[in-house]
């Protein structure tokens, strides 16, 4: 790697996906100024303002009790206290800001804050306790919906959240980028609920209601600002890119040749980093001194408009 006044060049060589021979590969990035007057990632931070606890209890006719002051977003399937089951969902909506509606969105995280133990649980409980977010398909009222009255909801784009490694841990920045994509023609909120519905099994978050609020849960939105002609992107400019996560080089290889000459790379808050000179067919991005974390790429031109985030992680 050598530096010549602004600008880094990069030689170097990448095995050849047909015959495994190493083709040389030279690149030169320039280095832009962060207050350039470029494009630039925005984040916001959306709050859930209604939620509300759904459930039935063996014995006890909670069916169409309504839990609209919960204060956990939880999911479980626990026994009943005089036998049978104890089971509960959440529903959970916010508001969609408009200042979105004619933006790029780049990414959608959801954060869940543990509540730990609640009532006779020690927090999330088992081992079959993975969760399933879908999204609502009708209106509901955190004042009046219950177990009996919940609204449809459809399986598609719907996140899984894993097992947790310890009965209180937080879920940050879970990905539900395409749930919020399909919630902006129609938001009607999302329902957490477990994914194998068998005891002993839970997830407990805190919810709107928690009294630390924050620990409240929330939505953050990032999206590239000032660019109204990538509201979506095209296809003109197909690539695949690996390996990811990386902890060294990345590799972007077009499949189309496009007139766009750089990308951009900013971190997820939105710090524009550099720009880099884009290579047909495949470009190597050398991310080695890059800190761990979430970042996005971005390439543009007339006729290509591309995102896509990749992570870095240092072992």
């Amino acid at each position: 790697m050598n530096s010549i006044r602004n600008k880094v060049i990069l030689s170097g060589s990448v095995t050849s996906e047909i015959d495994g021979s190493l083709d040389p590969f030279f690149s030169a990035f320039e280095i832009i100024p962060l207050n350039s007057n470029s494009d630039s990632i925005q984040c916001i931070k959306i709050p859930i303002y209604d939620d509300v606890a759904i459930g039935y209890h063996d014995f006890y006719n909670t069916s169409s009790s309504n839990f609209g002051d919960a204060i956990q977003l939880a999911t479980y399937t626990i026994p009943g206290a005089l036998g049978g089951l104890n089971q509960n969902r959440a529903l959970f909506k916010f508001d969609i800001p408009e200042e979105l509606d004619t933006v790029k969105i780049l990414s959608a995280n959801l954060n869940l804050f543990a509540t730990g133990p609640l009532g006779t649980l020690n927090g999330h409980t088992g081992i079959k306790n993975q969760g399933i977010l879908q999204k609502i398909t009708k209106s509901w009222e955190e004042n009046t919906a219950t177990w009996d009255n919940q609204p449809p909801t459809v399986p598609d784009n719907q996140v899984v959240l894993n097992s947790p490694l310890s009965a209180a841990q937080d879920y940050s920045n879970v990905d539900i980028t395409k749930l919020f994509l399909d919630l902006k023609s129609q938001n009607y909120g999302l329902m957490l609920k477990q994914k194998d519905e068998i005891p002993t099994n839970a997830l407990l978050f805190c919810s709107s209601d928690y009294p630390n609020s924050e620990k409240h849960p929330y939505l953050e939105v990032c999206y590239l600002k000032k660019s109204p002609t990538i509201i979506s992107d095209t296809t003109s400019c197909d690539f695949v890119f690996y390996p990811n996560p990386t902890s060294q080089k990345l590799f972007l290889k077009l499949k189309n040749i496009i007139s766009s000459k750089k990308y951009y790379i900013y971190t997820i808050s939105g710090q524009l980093i550099n720009s880099y000179s884009l290579t047909y067919p495949i470009t190597e991005i050398d991310v080695e001194q890059f800190p761990s974390g979430i970042y996005i790429a971005y390439i543009s031109d007339e006729s290509c408009v591309k995102t896509f985030k990749f992570e870095v992680i240092k072992k």
